[in-house]
């Protein structure tokens, strides 16, 4: 009877320290997109972004300076800044994106909670 509650306490400790490490290694490999922020220069945002990368033109949202955007796949609207988020008004949806890293050739925008999305200039911009 010792040797099963033993091994029932073994067992319970093993299991423990098993989650344990798994949830830890989790934590240090996730992004801590709460610390990065920064703000929208609205000038170097106009213009044509690729979302795929420098060579690959199929896949873009050109900002406008009358506050629209267009899409590579014909989508349009109307898009709205203030400090570091900005929203896109599509007829159906309005995604909400915040600034984690803007310069002249490159945007890293968080949209919602999980999904950071690199856009670069085309090549020759």
């Amino acid at each position: 009877m010792k040797t099963n509650l033993i091994m029932k306490y073994l067992f319970t400790i093993a299991i423990s320290t098993l989650v344990a490490s798994c949830a830890s290694s989790f934590i240090s490999k996730t992004k801590d997109y709460q610390s990065m922020t920064d703000q929208f220069d609205n000038n170097e945002l106009l213009g044509k972004w690729l979302t795929n990368s420098r060579r690959e033109t199929y896949s873009y949202i050109n900002f406008k300076s009358d506050g629209h955007f267009s899409t590579a796949d014909t989508s349009n609207g109307r898009y709205t800044i203030n400090k570091d988020s900005i929203w896109l008004y599509y007829p159906n949806t309005q995604p909400k994106g915040r600034l984690l890293k803007q310069t002249k050739d490159t945007l890293l925008i968080l949209w919602g909670d999980k999904e950071a999305i690199s856009y670069v200039r085309p090549e020759g911009v």
